[in-house]
């Protein structure tokens, strides 16, 4: 795990304050998982938990995964009514059932090859059939 997400957690978060409009990124899943009327969420590799406090308003079940303690301790502290798990999304072993896992955009960078993805694909497959 790199520097960014451990010692530099705190500056990693505020750089993206501005970086990033997470309301717009919301109403993007938003949208999606009305269609589907998803109410409960796991999102991958959350990080600080930019996104946690716009399902929590809007009454979803939400729990985010990331594998950085430190970028967790942020979230927790900014989200304390919300669930965060400390994994890899890459060996994910969860047994909570969810509506949807969501994985943004920037998160899937972390897939350093083929066998990340298989062993997601199959985790999600599980999960859903659970």
């Amino acid at each position: 795990m790199t520097k960014l997400y451990t010692e530099l957690a705190n500056i990693y978060y505020e750089m993206y304050q501005s970086l990033f409009d997470y309301e717009k990124e919301f109403e993007f899943y938003g949208n999606y998982l009305k269609k589907y009327n998803c109410r409960s969420i796991l999102e991958l590799g959350c990080g600080n938990g930019n996104l946690a406090s716009h399902f929590l308003k809007s009454n979803y079940e939400y729990v985010g995964l990331d594998i950085s303690y430190e970028m967790l301790e942020i979230a927790r502290k900014n989200n304390p009514d919300v669930s965060f798990i400390q994994g890899d999304m890459r060996d994910l072993q969860i047994n909570i059932k969810f509506d949807s896992i969501i994985i943004p955009g920037f998160t899937t960078g972390h897939f350093l090859n083929n066998l990340h993805i298989k062993k997601l694909e199959l985790f999600i497959i599980i999960l859903f059939n659970y």
